[in-house]
């Protein structure tokens, strides 16, 4: 229930938690769980247990702070009747019904994301589903043998989880529709761009839009929200009759000028809405820039794990030498490394595991249902089908056969104007 939840908090701030310890609410936690499940109804359907095995997770991951991130991404679940419960070892049970079953699979998308560089976070068997039907007499002995002999601080207590466990080319900024033909942008025209950008406020043509977690029929979650500049409105206000976009080469020059707006606007962000976490399209070339190390400076400590870098394969493969150095920075600093842009015909040849990133934006297309049921499918289900859980977002989600599409493939993230419309209503359906 939510004490649990907020017991977790307190205790966090307690400053008890240091890596590699047992959890500091493992002692009170395990004998509360077994006074629960005894007080259960044991055959009660739809009763489970999600055994979660962060008692895997790396020593020195966990902190307070993580485990202050680990009890707000089950914040909803928690709301929706799940409770909470860990174990000495960071074990983590999750128990809940039919009526919390979404919010639970939420927050463990949520989770993975939470996990960050952590190996455990790409493992598909962090979780491991036990149902009261099958498993409620093991459960009892179990945190039995947990509350009278104790597990050791971070060793595996060799039951559950633990002993089963396997241990196009589409512009980079957003343009609101297609591009209306006009002039094409010349060098001379985009002096005049770059003149005028820089003491322009851009305030009114920075947008937001979230990436959710959406399991089943289950409403949107928000994951992080991604910043980007409106092309379309910025074209409007600088050269209406300027196709920006029609020559790659002076756009890409456009868009590390617009990044670097961009990232003293953030750094000295005020707003509410990307303190729970945001992601932002950069070129490479902007990672090694000034701005970039000014908005590094000023990110609070513990707070760089919440902001995710977009990057675009054809800047990425322009000059790898220079990605990979801009990637292992980041990375260093704790950011999370997301590929955007990629679609059917892309995903198969750019692989996220060799590149080093920790997710990817796959967008969708009309016909994405009908290739993978063609002979060009094959590759591209293998390629979704090799990334870890909760790594893959469907991105321009325009439309319910998008949404529809992404929960016959197991795909739980999602970002577009559809599910901005449903986070409006809170219902999809």
């Amino acid at each position: 229930m939510s004490d649990t939840l907020s017991s977790s908090s307190a205790a966090s701030r307690s400053g008890s938690a240091r890596p590699g310890r047992e959890h500091p609410l493992g002692a009170g936690q395990e004998s509360k769980f077994l006074n629960d499940l005894r007080k259960a109804d044991g055959k009660a359907p739809g009763k489970t247990v999600a055994e979660v095995g962060l008692s895997r997770m790396d020593p020195m991951n966990r902190t307070e702070a993580k485990a202050r991130e680990i009890a707000d991404a089950f914040a909803a679940a928690v709301g929706a009747g799940a409770r909470l419960y860990w174990m000495r070892d960071w074990t983590l049970m999750v128990l809940f019904d039919e009526a919390s079953a979404q919010a639970v699979q939420a927050a463990l998308v949520r989770l993975r994301f939470v996990l960050g560089g952590d190996p455990l976070a790409e493992d598909r068997d962090l979780v491991v589903y036990r149902p009261f039907v099958r498993d409620y007499e093991a459960l009892i002995a179990e945190t039995e043998d947990r509350v009278v002999g104790g597990a050791a601080a971070g060793a595996p207590s060799g039951s559950g989880a633990e002993a089963r466990g396997g241990g196009d080319g589409v512009p980079r900024f957003r343009t609101a529709a297609r591009q209306p033909r006009g002039e094409p942008l010349t060098p001379g025209m985009l002096g005049r761009i770059e003149s005028m950008l820089v003491n322009a406020n851009l305030s009114s043509h920075i947008r937001r839009q979230s990436v959710c977690v959406m399991v089943s029929e289950g409403k949107p979650e928000p994951m992080f929200t991604e910043v980007f500049v409106s092309i379309a409105d910025l074209r409007e206000t600088l050269l209406p009759r300027v196709d920006l976009a029609s020559n790659p080469w002076l756009f890409q020059r456009l868009t590390q000028t617009l990044d670097r707006r961009v990232l003293a606007m953030l750094t000295h962000r005020d707003d509410a809405t990307l303190v729970k976490g945001f992601s932002i399209n950069l070129n490479v070339a902007s990672i090694l820039s000034d701005e970039f190390l000014a908005f590094d400076d000023n990110m609070a400590a513990g707070s760089h794990g919440t902001v995710v870098i977009e990057l675009r394969p054809e800047d990425i493969f322009a000059d790898l030498g220079a990605f990979t150095f801009a990637r292992d920075f980041v990375r260093q600093r704790g950011y999370r490394v997301c590929l955007d842009g990629l679609t059917w015909r892309s995903l198969p040849y750019v692989s996220a595991r060799r590149l080093g990133a920790e997710m990817v934006k796959l967008n969708w297309s009309p016909d994405l249902p009908s290739v993978l049921e063609g002979p060009e499918g094959k590759p591209v289900r293998e390629a979704m089908e090799a990334l870890p859980p909760g790594k893959l977002v469907l991105a321009r989600c325009d439309s319910e056969d998008a949404v529809a599409f992404g929960q016959d493939n197991d795909i739980t993230l999602y970002q577009g104007r559809i599910i901005d419309t449903w986070m409006r209503e809170r219902a999809p359906f």
